[in-house]
């Protein structure tokens, strides 16, 4: 593929290899770049599950010792922070059950739940998808009730539209939300706010437990899960990017659905105008990381999804590494930096990039309301 040319094919390949246990062996291992493999990684926040395959080949490909100290070094501070979010996850929903919320664990550490090896995931922040137990509480007044006992312990907890922040861990964020995600265009918007309502009563009761004994959580189901990771992401690449670690998170999320029949979704994905973003990331699935025609929610659309490759590789997670994304003029050189991605991308996303300016005001006047 031309647009990975950058930083070596190899590297996607063994990538393909990582993520699935019975993959074809990579080609070229004997001149690999070890280094610039861990930069990669990295940058797309897979250092676990890159250090996976490599366990699989250490008996038949020699790696020099001082890379492979690195990456066992580097592997083992990943499976530690998992330990410290698994327990930090139950004290969180500890918290709030206690105050009279029930709550749902977002993305993060329920999506490693899914991995093969789930302490191998490289972990981020906490989201918890918190609601009242009274279920005659209003949603505006619900809504009032979760951010005021946030304030209590945070009153500088920045607010947005779908969530609040905790901060009330030094080296962990925990971000509070009141409603799981939100889309730009304000029609499709209206329609995801109601689905996801219309099936809120299933994400609280979905107990899992998690992997070292820290205790049980609720995660959301499958369906929902799809729904909600898809648009989460979808925001994701207009505001800033996407890297490899989410699209993972998608993968494993999807070869879950054994007993199900993925394209049951399309015509919800397409009625909630996720249908075109979703088309790009089945094509970056497949091509890239092998995924299995089956598995697709949707038909998959090279033109898009070769641009949102392209996008993955130079950016990686979230677009920390697109240099389009530095700030350095402060608030104002952001909101024109937005507005260039959005004229950007709207060949691709136009329905999202054309809304967004217009979410963003109507967004500034709910943040002054509350």
């Amino acid at each position: 593929m031309k647009e990975t040319r950058n930083i070596g094919l190899k590297y996607l390949q063994f990538l393909r290899y990582a993520v699935d246990a019975q993959g074809q062996e990579p080609d070229q291992l004997d001149d690999m770049d070890w280094q610039r493999l861990m930069a990669f990684a990295e940058r797309q926040s897979v250092i676990g599950v890159v250090y996976d395959g490599i366990q699989r080949l250490r008996q038949r490909v020699r790696i020099p010792k001082l890379q492979l100290v690195r990456w066992v070094g580097n592997a083992s501070q990943v499976e530690a922070r998992n330990i410290l979010l698994n327990e930090l996850c139950v004290e969180v929903c500890d918290a709030f059950r206690k105050e009279g919320f029930e709550c749902c664990l977002l993305k993060g550490q329920g999506n490693a739940l899914m991995y093969p090896k789930p302490l191998l995931r490289t972990s981020g922040d906490i989201d918890v998808w918190v609601r009242s137990v009274n279920k005659e509480v209003g949603k505006n007044h619900e809504v009032r009730n979760i951010l005021h006992w946030v304030r209590k312990r945070n009153p500088q907890g920045k607010t947005e539209y779908h969530h609040i922040d905790y901060g009330m861990y030094k080296d962990v964020d925990v971000e509070v939300h009141y409603r799981p995600t939100f889309m730009n265009n304000l029609i499709n918007n209206g329609r995801l706010q109601r689905w996801m309502n219309e099936h809120k009563e299933e994400q609280f009761s979905h107990w899992v437990s998690l992997p070292k004994g820290e205790g049980r959580i609720c995660v959301p189901t499958w369906e929902f899960n799809v729904v909600f990771q898809l648009s989460h992401m979808y925001r994701h690449v207009l505001q800033s990017g996407l890297g490899f670690k989410n699209l993972i998170d998608f993968y494993f999320l999807l070869v879950k659905s054994e007993q199900m029949e993925a394209r049951c979704l399309e015509r919800d994905l397409r009625y909630l105008g996720l249908s075109q973003f979703a088309s790009a990331v089945m094509w970056v699935l497949r091509e890239v990381l092998g995924l299995e025609e089956r598995y697709l929610l949707v038909p998959a659309d090279e033109r898009r999804g070769r641009f949102l490759l392209k996008e993955v590789v130079s950016g990686g997670n979230f677009g920390k590494y697109n240099q389009r994304n530095a700030h350095q003029g402060g608030q104002i050189q952001a909101n024109v930096n937005r507005l260039m991605r959005d004229v950007r991308l709207v060949r691709y996303f136009p329905s999202e990039c054309i809304w967004e300016p217009i979410f963003r005001i109507w967004h500034f006047c709910w943040r002054v309301a509350h």
